[in-house]
């Protein structure tokens, strides 16, 4: 794999998995239901070792994964303020979005990683692609394929 594209995909990846947790955390502070808890901590404990692993990767391509850019750190604020707002519509929208991105993001990155370059990154994105393509069905995890998400 090409060191610039495979540090470009994992950064991409790394800052939607990020902001994906910055979102579950947000609503976990908002959740009351013991079982949405639950699946917002199995979500989270996901996400962060996705991170982990796509941080190392960076780290071994001699990137610094500790540093976001300034475009990041903008995005940052902007979902934060989404999440922890509390308008159902807007955090469902922005879940949706980021959903779809993380997905594409990590099917590149199953690709690309295929040839065994970064093996650990490799089957966190497979493990991603397998736990969230469901998601992407109406009703699943709370995403709905052509309304708003459904959140709690």
């Amino acid at each position: 794999m090409h060191v610039s594209t495979s540090t470009a995909h994992l950064e991409a990846v790394l800052q939607l998995t990020r902001t994906r947790t910055e979102i579950l955390e947000a609503r976990r502070s908002r959740t009351a239901d013991p079982v949405t808890l639950q699946e917002i901590a199995d979500d989270l404990e996901h996400s962060r070792g996705y991170r982990a692993a796509v941080e190392h990767a960076l780290r071994k391509c001699g990137a610094a994964p500790g540093r976001p850019s300034a475009r990041a750190t903008r995005l940052s604020r902007c979902v934060s303020r989404i999440a922890s707002g509390g308008d159902a519509r807007q955090v469902a929208a922005l879940e949706r979005v980021l959903h779809a991105q993380l997905l594409d993001r990590t099917q590149a990155l199953v690709r690309l990683t295929a040839t065994g370059d970064h093996l650990a990154v490799h089957r966190w994105a497979c493990r991603h692609l397998a736990r969230y393509r469901h998601a992407a069905e109406p009703g699943a995890s709370g995403v709905a394929a052509t309304g708003p998400v459904r959140s709690q």
